[in-house]
């Protein structure tokens, strides 16, 4: 047993000594990461105040005041002899993960030339302001854990230089570790106007989301879907089928809208002819919409062949039969709000002899 553990140690240092990560037993790997050198930068420069990008696997960060000696070397350096800079590494866009920890590869530095190295967060590339911490001014990796993990987020790294020499600081990597993934579970809050026999639902593994389920409106409401906000205007979390993927254990609200029926009578029968009318001479209208475009009956056949009962449009007035005058019409902007409007065709005998 001995003897094993002897080879086990052995391989361990050699693989070190080889430069091999320490992910062959289950540490870290970083989600991100920046380098620099020819292959990574997007132009040369020789100087501490100038702007540029360095990019490896399509992921980008923007450099201000390092020097990259004309792609000469393959680190950055920061810091001028006689202006105080603050030299920055900030990610081009934001991070599609939630990320937990940054490291910074620090291979020299001038404490005493250092007033702070900071990491700082935002949610767009003009708002990176919220301060993670502080990295330790000293050689090696130096890591910021940040406290509240979030998704699509943007960092910057701040290495605020004294005056006192050019290259205070010296930089080869910048690492973003994401947190790691959990399997999340959305609880379905049906709210006062119907029900859920869902209560709550997890994902079978992280990242897969959860299938919306449906919810049973009341009497009198329709069930649109799914909404992150607890006072829904919309189904912006998806309808009943669709997939959600949470970022975080979260609770959905139902989103409801309410309706009305809208009575259509022709000559006090159901209008059921009329376009978009049910079987019962209803139709269903939002509470608060307009009437809007009414339905047409269509033409109905006098028994006096030289005339037709020509159908004029819907009255709300107690009427029955052709009307002799024109009754008032109901106002296509009508907004309906209950269910007490009841709506009669009004026809006109029209001369087809001619």
């Amino acid at each position: 047993m001995k003897r094993v553990n002897f080879k086990f140690k052995s391989m361990a240092l050699v693989l070190l000594a080889l430069g091999l990560s320490s992910n062959l037993w289950g540490g870290e790997t970083a989600y991100k990461t920046a380098l620099f050198g020819s292959s990574y930068n997007s132009i040369g420069v020789n100087n501490y105040s100038s702007s540029w990008s360095a990019t490896n696997n399509s992921f980008t960060v923007n450099l201000a005041y390092w020097n990259n000696n004309n792609n000469g070397w393959s680190y950055i350096k920061a810091g001028q002899k006689n202006t105080a800079y603050v030299g920055t590494i900030t990610t081009n866009a934001a991070i599609d993960k939630a990320i937990a920890k940054v490291t910074i590869t620090i291979d020299a530095v001038t404490a005493k030339n250092i007033n702070s190295i900071k990491l700082y967060s935002g949610t767009s590339s003009t708002t990176i302001t919220t301060e993670e911490g502080s990295f330790a001014i000293a050689t090696g990796a130096q890591s910021v854990t940040i406290s509240s993990p979030a998704i699509n987020k943007y960092y910057k790294i701040s290495a605020d230089c004294k005056t006192g020499s050019n290259g205070v600081i010296t930089v080869s990597k910048v690492e973003y570790f994401a947190a790691a993934s959990s399997a999340y579970t959305v609880t379905f809050n049906a709210g006062s106007n119907g029900t859920c026999s869902t209560s709550s639902l997890k994902e079978e593994s992280a990242g897969v989301g959860v299938t919306l389920p449906a919810a049973t409106p009341n009497t009198g409401y329709e069930f649109i879907g799914w909404s992150t906000s607890s006072s829904p205007t919309e189904a912006d979390a998806g309808a009943a089928g669709d997939t959600y993927k949470p970022s975080s254990d979260c609770t959905l609200y139902a989103y409801y809208k309410q309706f009305h029926m809208v009575t259509f009578l022709n000559n006090g029968a159901a209008a059921t002819g009329a376009e978009g009318v049910d079987s019962q001479g209803k139709k269903k209208y939002y509470h608060g919409e307009q009437l809007g475009t009414l339905p047409t009956v269509g033409t109905m056949i006098s028994c006096d062949t030289e005339h037709s009962n020509v159908f004029q449009g819907w009255t709300a007035s107690q009427i029955s039969g052709t009307q002799s005058s024109a009754p008032t019409y109901i106002d296509p902007t009508t907004v309906v709000n209950d269910d007490n409007i009841v709506l009669r065709a009004v026809w006109a005998a029209v001369d087809t002899s001619k």
